[in-house]
This record gives structure tokens, sequence and C-alpha cells, in this order.
């Protein structure tokens, strides 16, 4: 549980989206710099995970600001209800809550007709900070 609970905390609040790929190949972050460099990555401060046999590919590139905050959200989520379980809880049970789909938060709630399509709306999300 101690190690679940870790992930969701490390990747939630602790890991550095804004220098840092996700890297399955190297056992830990790679820097973006070094992605941009070597494999003409674009920077942001989003989710990126190098793909472990075409490392020029990022395959977190579909993910825009506004889901890159929800998926981080969802991190600290499940880290809480890991965090608060007690001693009665069952594991089942623990995961059936963390899987649970939980309601979109308020900024992907308020959407705009842009070219004939909903899209997120373009307010500034904060990024998360315990």
């Amino acid at each position: 549980g101690q190690l679940l609970a870790g992930f969701f905390r490390y990747y939630g609040c602790e890991f550095d989206y804004v220098n840092d790929a996700v890297s399955i190949r190297a056992g830990g972050p790679v820097s973006k710099l070094v992605k941009a460099e070597d494999d003409c990555w674009t920077t942001h401060s989003r989710l990126s995970i190098e793909d472990p046999f075409e490392t020029w590919y990022d395959v977190a590139h579909p993910v825009k600001l506004t889901r890159h905050e929800w998926i981080r959200m969802e991190y600290l989520r499940a880290y809480t209800i890991l965090t608060g379980a007690g001693d009665g809880d069952d594991v089942d049970g623990l995961l059936g809550r963390i899987c649970e789909q939980a309601p979109p938060p308020v900024f992907l709630e308020a959407r705009t007709p842009l070219a004939g399509a909903a899209v997120a709306d373009a307010r500034a999300v904060p990024p998360l900070q315990l």
C-alpha cells in the first residue's frame, strides 16, 4: 500500500513536470531539455512520457493543460484515499474508491464553442501545491 500511495504522491505533487519527462527506459525522469535537443521535443509544462521503444516519441503529447491538471488532481485524490484508510478498510474497497469516476473539476465544466467544437475554457489553471 505504501508503494502505491508513494506513486500517487510523487506524480501528484513532487514530479517536476516543467523540466522532466517520465521514462521507463531510464528508470526515472529524463530532462525535457535533453529530449528537445536529442529528439526535437517541444518544451511545455505538461506531462511528457517517453515511449520506451521509440524514444523520440512523447506518448503524452495529446494531454493539454486542463487534462494534465485533472490527472494530477486524480493522483492526489487517490493518495488522499490511501493515506486516509483505516485498519478496517480492505484493499478491494480502497481500489474501488480510487477507480470510481469522480466528477470533472470545475475548470473543465466551463466550455466555450470554438470552430464548432466544445473546448475547455482557456483560463489559466494554477499548479497544484500541498
